[in-house]
C-alpha cells in the first residue's frame, strides 16, 4: 500500500525509532477508527477545525500506534466529522445526496436517451471514489478530488441535456441588470477563492526558500523569507513553528555568546506556534524544551504534562519528564515515564537511561522496573549488566527473555552466558534441555559441540560436527565453513592429519573459493612434510583473500623454507604495507634484514623484489638516485654504481644520472671516470653551472687547469654569483 499518511515521528530528529507500517497489519486502520471515533466523541458537532486532524489526534492515539505520526484517519467521512463534527458531515452527505438523488431523476426521466450513458458513467465513478473514502483519505489527494468535481461537472451536464436544453434554460431569465449583478458576484468570489487558494501557495514557496537558506547557514536570509511567508499566510502555526526552530539552529550554530538571546527569540515564536494550534502535542514538546534550554525547568515540567495531555506516545516529553521526576527524587514517577519512553523507543536507548539512573543513586537489583517487558529490551539489559560484571543479574534477564519470546536465539544467550559462569559439565546439561525443546536447532547442536570439546570428549564432539556438515546447505556459508574447519582442527588434535586433511579437501570441493580451507589445509601439509602441496596451497589461500596479513605471513615463511628469498620478502613487504604493526612479520623482515648484512627493507625490495613500476621516466630516475644514494650511505659504492648505470641504461640522455656516478666515481678514486662521467653530464645539460663547476674541479685534479678556467668561465657566465667558480677562476689565473 502506498504511504501518504503515516510517516515517522517527527521525534525521530531525537530519537532513531526501526518502525514498520501499522497499516500493513489488519488492525492498522480498525484502531486509527477507534481513536477518531474518541476524537468525534470529545467535540461531536463543531469537530476541532478543518485541517486540525494530524495535530489533535495523538492525544486519542492508541498504544498500537504509539511511534507513528497520522496524518488521516484512513476514512475521509470519520476525518470530515473530526475535523468539522457531525453538522459539517450531514452537510457534506446532504451535498452529495442532492447531486445523486437529482440526477439520477432527470437521467431517469430523459427525453434524449443518449445522455444516460454519460451521466450514469460519471455518477459511477463519484461513487466509486465515495466508496473508496471508507477506507482511505481520496479528498485529501488533489488529484481525487479534481477527478470527483470533473465527474460531478460530467453527470450534471449529462443530466441537464437528457431533460432538454430549452426545459433547463426556461428556469433562467434574468434581465440585464440582474445578470451584471450575478456575473459581478461571480467575479467576487472567483477572486477571494482564487486570493485564498493562492495565499498559503505563495506562503509555502517563501517557507522552501527559507529552507534552502538555512541549508545554505544563511539564517538571516532564511528568517526573511519566513516572515515573508507568514505575511501571505499569517494563521500558519506550522510557519510559526519554522520560525523557532530557525532561531534554535541560530542558537546553536551560531555565537556562543548570543545562544541565550535567540532561544528565547525561538521560545517567543514557539509560544505563537501553541497559541495558533493549541490542540498539538508536538509544538507544546518544542516549547518545552526550550524552557528546559533556558533553565526554566518548573516551566518546563508544566509544559511537559500539557504535552503529554496531547500526545501520550510523545518518546521525547516522556524522556525529559523522566528525568526532571529523578532529579527531584520522584523515583517511582521517573521508573514510570522511563519505562513508557523506552516502550516507544527501541533497545538501544536502554544503556543511556539505565546509566542516568545508576548515577542518581538507583539500586542496580531496581532497574528492571524502568526496562519493558519485551525479549529484545531483557536482552540489552542483560548485556548492560554483563559489562556491570552482574553475570547472575544478567542471567535471569535472559532467562525472562525466553519466557517472553521463546526461540532458538534467547536460549542460545542465555546458554552462552551460563557456559561462562558455570562449568562445561553443567553447561552440557543446560544445553541439552533446551536442545529437547529445539531439536532442530544447529546453533544448539554447535554449542554442544563446543562443550563436548571443552570436556575432552573428542569423539563425541566430531560425531556433532559430522552431524552438522550433513545439514550445511540449510545453515549457510559461514557457519558450514567454520564447521568443517573445527572437524578439521579435532582430526588434528587427535593426531589424525590425513582425516583433517581429507575434511578440508572435502570442504574445497564444495566451497572451492574459501581462502580459510586452503589456509588450513597449507598448515597441515606443511606438518606432514609435503611442502610444495602446502606452498601451492597457502598461495591459493592468499589468492583468495590478499587483504590478510596472516595468510601472507605464513606463505612468506613456506618461501623462506624453501630457500625463495625474493618470494619470501616480498610477501612479507606486502604484510607490512597492509599492516606496519604486524609483530611476525616484523620480527621475520628483521631476520632476514640481518642475514643480508643489515639492508633496509627498500634496498632489499630493490634486490630481492621484482623490478618496480612507475606512473613516469621522472619518478623512475628519482627511485634510481635515491637507491644509489642509500647504498652510497651504507659504504656500498659499487652497489651505488651498479644502480646508477642501470638506470643510463635505461635513460642514456639523462644528466642527473651522469652527475651522481662522476660523484661517486671521485669519491672511489676513479678520476678518469668520473671525469668522463661528469663531461656527459653537462654535454646533455649544458645550462646547468654545478654541473660545470664539478668538471672544472675534476679538469684542476687531472692537471688541466686551462680546461678548468674555461669551464669555470661559462658557469660564470651561467650564474655570474657563483662564489666557488670565481674562487677557482682566480686560484688558475
Amino acid at each position: 500500500m502506498s504511504d501518504y499518511s503515516i510517516t515517522p515521528s517527527a521525534k525521530s530528529v531525537f530519537f532513531e525509532v526501526p518502525l514498520t507500517d501499522p497499516l500493513t497489519a489488519n488492525q492498522g486502520r480498525l484502531d486509527i477508527w477507534q481513536g477518531t471515533l474518541t476524537m468525534i466523541a470529545e467535540r461531536p458537532l463543531l469537530g476541532w477545525g478543518l485541517g486540525c486532524f494530524p495535530f489533535a489526534f495523538p492525544a486519542f492515539q492508541p498504544d498500537s500506534l504509539a511511534r507513528w505520526f497520522i496524518n488521516h484517519a484512513h476514512n475521509d467521512y470519520l476525518e470530515l466529522a473530526a475535523e468539522t463534527g457531525l453538522l459539517g458531515l450531514t452537510a457534506a452527505l446532504l451535498a452529495v445526496s442532492v447531486l445523486f438523488i437529482a440526477c439520477l431523476r432527470k437521467l431517469h426521466t430523459a427525453e434524449r436517451r443518449h445522455f444516460q450513458p454519460v451521466g450514469a458513467g460519471a455518477l459511477a465513478g463519484c461513487f466509486a471514489l465515495l466508496i473508496h473514502s471508507t477506507t482511505d483519505f481520496n479528498f485529501h489527494i488533489p488529484a481525487n478530488a479534481i477527478l470527483f468535481a470533473v465527474l460531478a461537472g460530467i453527470a450534471l451536464v449529462a443530466a441537464a441535456g437528457a431533460s432538454g436544453w430549452e426545459e433547463a434554460s426556461a428556469h433562467i431569465s434574468f434581465n440585464w441588470s440582474g445578470k451584471l449583478a450575478g456575473t459581478a458576484a461571480v467575479c467576487l468570489i472567483a477572486c477571494l477563492a482564487g486570493a485564498a487558494a493562492l495565499s498559503p501557495y505563495l506562503g509555502r514557496n517563501y517557507a522552501d526558500k527559507a529552507d534552502n537558506y538555512q541549508q545554505q547557514k544563511k539564517y538571516e536570509a532564511a528568517a526573511a523569507a519566513l516572515e515573508q511567508a507568514m505575511h501571505y499566510d499569517p494563521g500558519n502555526a506550522e510557519l510559526m513553528q519554522a520560525m523557532a526552530d530557525q532561531f534554535m539552529f541560530q542558537a546553536w550554530n551560531g555565537e556562543q555568546r548570543k545562544r541565550r538571546l535567540y532561544l528565547r527569540k525561538a521560545l517567543v515564536w514557539q509560544e505563537k506556534a501553541v497559541a495558533a494550534c493549541s490542540v498539538c502535542g508536538e509544538f507544546m514538546s518544542r516549547k518545552a524544551y526550550l524552557l528546559g534550554q533556558l533553565g526554566r525547568h518548573e516551566d518546563e515540567e508544566q509544559t511537559l504534562w500539557a504535552a503529554l495531555r496531547l500526545q501520550p506516545a510523545d518518546s521525547f516529553s516522556n524522556y525529559r519528564l523522566a528525568s526532571l521526576c529523578l532529579r527531584k527524587g520522584k523515583t517511582a514517577q521517573a521508573f514510570q515515564y522511563f519505562r513508557r519512553f523506552l516502550a516507544l523507543s527501541n533497545p538501544n536507548r536502554l544503556g543511556m537511561v539505565l546509566d542516568e539512573l545508576a548515577a542518581a543513586g538507583a539500586e542496580i537489583y531496581s532497574l528492571g522496573r524502568a526496562v519493558p517487558a519485551t525479549a529484545a529490551f531483557r536482552r540489552t539489559f542483560a548485556a548492560w549488566l554483563r559489562k556491570k560484571d552482574k553475570i547472575a543479574l544478567a542471567l535471569r534477564e535472559l532467562k525472562l527473555a525466553f519466557i517472553l519470546e521463546p526461540d532458538e536465539n534467547n536460549a542460545l544467550a542465555y546458554l552462552r552466558l551460563f557456559r561462562r559462569r558455570t562449568d562445561a559439565a553443567a553447561a552440557l546439561a543446560e544445553t541439552g534441555k533446551y536442545l529437547s525443546r529445539f531439536p532442530d536447532s544447529l546453533r544448539l547442536l554447535e554449542e554442544k559441540a563446543v562443550l563436548l570439546e571443552q570436556l575432552g570428549r573428542t569423539t563425541e564432539a566430531m560425531f556433532v560436527y559430522q552431524t552438522l556438515q550433513k545439514s550445511a546447505q540449510q545453515a549457510g556459508h559461514a557457519a558450514a565453513v567454520r564447521w568443517y574447519l573445527k572437524l578439521a582442527q579435532l582430526h588434528a588434535a587427535d593426531k589424525s592429519p590425513l582425516e583433517a586433511v581429507a575434511v578440508l579437501r572435502q570442504g574445497i570441493k564444495k566451497y572451492p573459493d574459501e581462502a580459510q580451507f586452503y589456509y588450513a589445509l597449507g598448515l597441515h601439509l606443511r606438518s606432514l612434510g609435503r611442502r610444495d602441496e602446502a606452498s601451492a596451497a597457502l598461495q591459493q589461500a592468499v589468492k583468495f583473500a590478499p587483504e590478510n596479513t596472516a595468510y601472507r605471513y605464513q606463505l612468506g615463511a613456506e618461501y623462506q623454507r624453501a630457500g625463495l628469498t625474493g618470494k619470501a620478502f616480498m610477501e612479507w613487504d606486502k604484510c607490512l604495507q597492509m599492516q606496519p604493526d604486524s609483530k611476525p612479520c616484523q620480527a621475520a623482515m628483521a631476520k632476514m634484514e640481518e642475514a643480508q648484512a643489515g639492508l633496509p627493507r627498500e634496498l632489499l625490495r630493490y634486490e630481492l623484489g621484482p623490478p618496480a613500476e612507475f606512473e613516469n621516466q621522472e619518478k623512475e630516475i628519482r627511485y634510481f638516485l635515491h637507491i644509489a644514494a642509500k647504498y652510497e650511505e651504507l659504504a656500498r659504492p659499487a652497489k651505488a654504481e651498479a644502480v646508477l648505470r642501470w638506470g643510463i641504461g635505461k635513460y642514456p640522455q639523462e644528466a642527473r644520472l651522469y652527475y651522481a656516478l662522476g660523484m661517486l666515481l671521485r669519491q672511489t678514486g676513479e678520476g678518469g671516470k668520473a671525469l668522463a662521467a661528469l663531461r656527459q653530464a653537462v654535454f646533455f645539460d649544458y645550462d646547468k653551472a654545478e654541473y660545470r663547476r664539478q668538471l672544472g674541479e675534476e679538469y684542476q685534479r687531472a692537471g688541466q687547469p686551462q680546461k678548468a678556467a674555461a669551464e669555470w668561465r661559462v658557469c660564470l657566465t651561467i650564474q655570474p654569483d657563483f662564489a666557488e667558480c670565481k674562487e677557482g677562476l682566480e686560484q688558475a689565473e
